[in-house]
């Protein structure tokens, strides 16, 4: 098991679907992925919508990515990284990469359960 902060991947997917895939009439795909690479783990999310140039356009105040860089930034210092990539000719391409952390899990108690000897 991996210690991933909660709700990493949602702001990105919620942009992949408003900016991306809702404004596009042709509609469109999101591919979430991850991997790990060494001590990282790495997140993906690919839309096939109308691109990053194209959102960054209509104005976006890009709140969600913020409070998210920042989220980063408290739990990782500089050892985690957030990349947006405006795909050619369409889409666009978010890569979060954070240290991958162990979970501590407690040790498994020995069972207490007793049992009968159904003979008796």
């Amino acid at each position: 098991e991996l210690a991933v902060p909660p709700m990493l991947l949602q702001p990105i997917v919620e942009n992949a679907v408003k900016h991306g895939i809702e404004p596009s009439l042709a509609g469109g795909e999101i591919i979430v992925s991850g991997s790990r690479e060494g001590s990282m783990l790495v997140l993906g999310v690919v839309d096939t919508g109308r691109g990053f140039r194209d959102t960054v356009a209509v104005g976006s105040n890009g709140i969600g990515l913020a409070n998210l860089r920042a989220r980063l930034a408290t739990a990782y210092g500089d050892g985690a990284s957030l990349t947006l990539e405006d795909l050619s000719p369409h889409g666009t391409r978010v890569t979060l990469r954070v240290p991958i952390m162990a979970v501590a899990r407690a040790p498994r108690q020995p069972s207490t359960h007793s049992t009968m000897d159904a003979s008796a």
